[in-house]
């Protein structure tokens, strides 16, 4: 079952584009941030994000959540 905390998590990360920035905003750290995301993507079977070492970038059914978000 998806975690709806995991889900609200998400969309802020999408729409800044930083594990970093969101964090900061939320008050949490940034390393707890990506392990939730991670068990959000495990959730889904599938990942939501690409994660380089600067910008995250969208992937296709992450693009579908922020637009309906």
């Amino acid at each position: 079952m998806l975690d709806l905390n995991e889900i609200a998590l998400f969309v802020p990360v999408a729409r800044n584009g930083s594990f970093t920035e969101t964090a900061r905003r939320l008050g949490t750290p940034s390393n707890t941030l990506s392990h939730r995301l991670q068990k959000l993507e495990n959730q889904l079977g599938t990942r939501l994000l690409q994660r380089p070492t600067r910008k995250l970038t969208l992937l296709t059914l992450a693009k579908h959540f922020t637009s309906s978000a």
